[in-house]
């Protein structure tokens, strides 16, 4: 288990760039682009631009590593907060403002990849039930 604060923070780090990298991977991939506007997956993709180099990927990350990377950011957040001072993470604050960028960058991505989502079951709604009237005649 990492012990430094500053190797915490940097594993933290980089695992909420994977993230931001997967989900905008996914509001990228053809189920959920097609549901997106131009501007926002121009917006999507201008999210993980700034504090990313790594290429996104061609196909989106599957469910299991998106849940992997998820539980393993928590605990190692839980365990950075639970083992060291609030003075010992003070010290690495750009490491901790990095953090708090990062999870900005995930929590507005989350949300777009939530609404495309939902938008796809309104579509799916409408064409069943277009279906289901053209059925009775």
């Amino acid at each position: 288990m990492v012990t430094c604060v500053k190797e915490t923070l940097e594993k933290i780090n980089t695992i909420s760039r994977q993230l931001v990298l997967a989900l905008s991977s996914r509001l990228l991939s053809p189920t959920l682009a097609a549901q997106n506007t131009p501007q926002e997956n121009h917006r999507s993709q201008a999210i993980a631009e700034p504090l990313t180099t790594e290429p996104v990927p061609d196909e989106p990350v599957s469910e299991d590593k998106l849940n992997e990377l998820m539980t393993q950011r928590q605990h190692l957040i839980s365990a950075l907060f639970d083992q060291h001072s609030t003075e010992a993470i003070a010290i690495e604050l750009n490491l901790l403002n990095e953090m708090i960028t990062l999870d900005a960058q995930l929590t507005e991505q989350s949300l777009a990849c939530k609404q495309a989502l939902a938008d796809q079951v309104l579509q799916l709604k409408k064409s069943t039930k277009v279906s289901q009237s053209y059925q009775k005649y």
